[in-house]
């Protein structure tokens, strides 16, 4: 039998199999019921059919037959057939009646005026289409729509709207809502929005948050928090100019105001010198600043840091012999991915748990040459770098993909992992979010 998905049978599922084979099955006995497979192949049983063990026959203990049956009848008793009331016409039906003694077909009565057709297909048949058209459907009339409504598409006539110039949202201005009909949204341009959801009506100016600009009486100007550190207002929003108090410009020169000014002048070759303050300059600037000092693109010599140091870009290292020693019981690394076997194109990987065992381990590895990961027991020696899932202290994991797949599908397809060899992709699991009603959704590739 070849290797393929086949179905695991759930407690309380369906069972679906190609053959049944069972031994040692009793005589059957008077009143035993007769099973029927049904056209889906489910088994059903009939209550009023029984097995008579004496003349080895079939009984019908009462109900009724419909169909087609051979013979004359003659072995048939107290057969009897009641003709009820005629069937005659109501209101909303074409005048009719029906005695069982021949056939006769019914109609509705449509009122000319009345808002509804006869439909062949999507062709509007008028309002009669003479007895007996069975293939005709019932359906509102295209025309129903007047001035100002239309339907919701071409030959749906299900639904009724409000007829908008131009697109779904209107070019008059106009549009719909739940409540019904409002200003569009599309009124509202750049700078403007149409108001709420309960206030369509209105269109207000739409500033930025960080824009600068405030309402005031209704009116738009500047915001006062516009002047910044080294900004006054001259004019209240509407004219900004440099705190006196903060910063003094001169020809070439810079005088920060604090407890004691501190000039920096700007010499000849383009280099920024300290004129006055002496030291500890960095603390009596305003706001504290950093200081920056402009070393050489490339330091050489040897160099030991005694405390911490941060690197805020990218660590690049060219040497060709790096040590690394990390004194620490766990080891927290805030990448979401480890890469392991950087650079090749073949061979297997994972990790390892040392046992108590000397130069043993337990391992978690992936198997490049099935295309399979796998786990070991801790009688692995730990310098092994090949691991087969086959291996006698070696087991492959079992995985369970989760499809939307039916089965007819999910049987004809192939394992996610294992390689060409069918033996490397047993055991493999498939779960379907979509199985037919009772059935279950588990398979297994073996």
């Amino acid at each position: 039998m070849a290797n393929q998905y086949r179905k695991i049978l759930l407690s309380g599922s369906n069972a679906h199999v190609a053959q049944v084979t069972a031994s040692s099955i009793p005589q059957a006995t008077d009143n035993n019921t007769i099973l029927f497979a049904d056209s889906n192949g489910k088994v059903r049983t009939l209550s009023a059919l029984t097995y008579n063990s004496s003349n080895d026959s079939i009984e019908f203990a009462g109900g009724t037959f419909s169909g087609s049956f051979d013979g004359d009848g003659s072995n048939l008793n107290n057969v009897t057939a009641n003709l009820g009331s005629s069937l005659i016409d109501g209101a909303g039906v074409k005048g009719f009646s029906f005695n069982g003694s021949a056939g006769a077909t019914a109609s509705l009565d449509l009122y000319t005026h009345g808002g509804l057709v006869f439909y062949d297909n999507t062709t509007d048949s008028g309002n009669d289409t003479g007895d007996g058209t069975h293939t005709h459907t019932l359906g509102l009339s295209a025309s129903l729509a007047g001035n100002g409504l239309e339907f919701q598409g071409s030959n749906n006539y299900s639904s009724l709207k409000i007829d908008l110039d131009g697109g779904a949202d209107g070019t008059s201005g106009l549009g719909l809502s739940s409540d019904g009909l409002r200003l569009s949204d599309n009124l509202a341009g750049q700078g403007l929005n149409s108001g709420s959801a309960s206030n369509f009506g209105v269109l207000n100016v739409q500033l930025a948050s960080n824009g600068g600009l405030i309402f005031d009486s209704d009116e738009i100007q500047l915001n006062t928090g516009l002047a910044g550190n080294g900004l006054n207002w001259a004019t209240n929003h509407s004219v900004l100019e440099i705190d006196p108090a903060v910063v003094v410009t001169s020809s070439n020169t810079i005088t920060f105001v604090t407890s004691s000014n501190i000039t920096a002048a700007l010499t000849s070759d383009g280099t920024i010198v300290q004129t006055n303050g002496g030291s500890g300059s960095r603390a009596q600037l305003i706001h504290n600043p950093v200081l920056e000092l402009n070393l050489s693109d490339t330091l050489e010599g040897n160099f030991i840091f005694n405390d911490d140091v941060t690197i805020a870009g990218d660590l690049l290292v060219e040497g060709t012999n790096i040590s690394a020693s990390f004194n620490t019981q766990n080891l927290n690394i805030a990448d979401q991915f480890i890469l392991l076997n950087s650079g090749s194109t073949t061979g297997d990987g994972g990790l390892a748990v040392q046992s108590n065992a000397a130069n043993k381990a337990a391992f978690i590895f992936y198997d490049q040459s099935a295309n399979r990961w796998g786990v070991s027991n801790d009688s692995v020696n730990m310098n092994t770098t090949t691991h087969e899932i086959t291996g006698i202290a070696n087991a492959a994991l079992v995985t369970v993909q989760i499809v939307t797949d039916n089965e007819a599908t999910i049987v004809a397809s192939s394992p996610l992992f294992g390689g060409s060899s069918a033996d490397n992709s047993l055991g493999q699991l498939k779960l379907t979010s979509s199985p037919s009603t009772n059935e279950s959704g588990v398979f297994i590739y073996a």
